[in-house]
């Protein structure tokens, strides 16, 4: 008897639609968390234009990736410790500048 199989995987995962297809994707939704939240609350505070544009678009020109860098090494620097290593919130945010950085290498990046 031919039965009918769904394959829920593809129903939950929230990059592909329900016929598979990928859908299009904004700059924020393919960083990985934890790293997503950090790059958000860092925004947020720092440069919320700049969030909504990572929130509206993919993938980022290079003007954005550096608006991106910039403002994530400007906030690390706020969290040095003794002998100017960043602290623990410093971390953190170095590492979702790095997951950033791996996503969207600045040499892939199209023109601004």
């Amino acid at each position: 008897m031919g039965g009918f199989r769904v394959d829920l995987g593809a129903l939950t995962n929230a990059s592909q639609g329900i016929d598979g297809m990928e859908e299009p994707m904004n700059i924020i939704d393919e960083i990985p968390e934890p790293h997503r939240t950090i790059i958000i609350e860092v925004l947020e505070d720092k440069d919320p234009q700049l969030l909504e544009t990572l929130r509206t678009s993919a993938p980022p020109t290079f003007d954005v990736w550096l608006g991106v860098t910039d403002t994530m090494i400007d906030a690390m620097s706020e969290h040095y410790g003794p002998g100017h290593e960043p602290d623990e919130t410093g971390k953190q945010i170095d590492n979702a500048l790095g997951a950033f950085m791996l996503r969207w290498p600045s040499d892939a990046l199209a023109d601004s």
